[in-house]
C-alpha cells in the first residue's frame, strides 16, 4: 500500500467518524457544546481532514493545510494532556463522550504525522497564540454572562482561569516544538533514503559499463 493511498484511507476514516459525531452529538448539544475548547479542537480537526481528503492535492491549499496541521498538532496534544491529567475526574459528561472527544482527534492527528508533508515551524506558533487568545476572550465573556464557567471551578472567583490559560499556552507550544524537532528528523531521514536509493542504480549501471 502506497503512502498516498494509506493517508487517503486514514483521512476518509477521520472524515466519516468525526462528521458523524459532529452531526449527531456536537450540533444537537449546541450552543453549550461550542463553549468547550475540546469542541473547538474537534471541529477544526474535522475541517482539516475533510479538506485534506477532498482537496489535499490542490497546491493552492498546501500552505493553509500546513499551517492548520501545525496548529492542530499543538492544540490536540494540549487538549488531550490537560484533560486526562487535570479535568477528567471533574467532567460530568457521560464517559463515552469524554472518551470520544479526547481520543479521536489526537488519534488521527498522530497517525498522519509521519506521512504528511506538513513541516512544523516556529513561525506557526503565532497562529496557536492567536487561537488561544480568541478562546480566552470567548471563555471570559461567556463566563461573565453566565455567571460561571463551563469548566467547573475555572472562573473569575479564583486564579484558575489565568493558570489554565497560561498552561494551555505552554503545553501547546511545547508540543509544537517537540513535534517540529521530530518532524525535521523524519524529513532528513526520508531525504537521505531517497538520495541513497537514487545512487544505487547509478553504481550498477557503472559496473555494467565496465564489464
Amino acid at each position: 500500500m502506497s503512502i498516498d493511498y494509506f493517508m487517503q484511507y486514514i483521512r476518509a476514516l477521520g472524515v466519516l467518524s468525526m462528521t458523524f459525531i459532529t452531526l449527531f452529538i456536537v450540533i444537537p448539544n449546541a450552543p453549550k457544546s461550542l463553549l468547550y475548547l475540546t469542541t473547538w479542537g474537534f471541529l477544526l480537526t474535522n475541517c482539516y481532514f475533510f479538506i485534506s481528503f477532498f482537496w489535499g492535492s490542490d497546491g493552492r491549499l498546501k500552505k493553509i493545510l500546513t499551517k492548520s496541521y501545525a496548529v492542530l498538532w499543538g492544540l490536540n496534544w494540549n487538549i488531550t494532556l490537560v484533560y486526562w491529567i487535570l479535568i477528567f475526574s471533574y467532567d460530568p459528561n457521560p464517559l463515552y463522550k469524554r472518551i470520544i472527544f479526547h481520543t479521536i482527534p489526537i488519534f488521527f492527528t498522530m497517525i498522519e504525522f509521519p506521512f504528511n508533508q506538513a513541516r512544523l515551524k516556529r513561525k506557526h506558533y503565532r497562529f496557536m497564540i492567536v487561537l488561544h487568545v480568541c478562546y480566552f476572550g470567548f471563555y471570559s465573556v461567556t463566563t461573565w454572562m453566565n455567571g460561571e464557567g463551563v469548566y467547573t471551578g475555572i472562573d473569575f472567583t479564583n486564579f484558575l482561569i489565568v493558570f489554565m490559560t497560561l498552561l494551555n499556552f505552554l503545553v501547546s507550544l511545547g508540543a509544537m516544538e517537540i513535534g517540529r524537532r521530530i518532524k525535521n528528523r523524519i524529513i532528513r531521514k526520508n531525504s537521505n533514503k531517497v538520495s541513497t536509493d537514487m545512487e544505487i542504480p547509478e553504481r550498477k549501471i557503472n559496473r555494467d559499463n565496465l564489464i
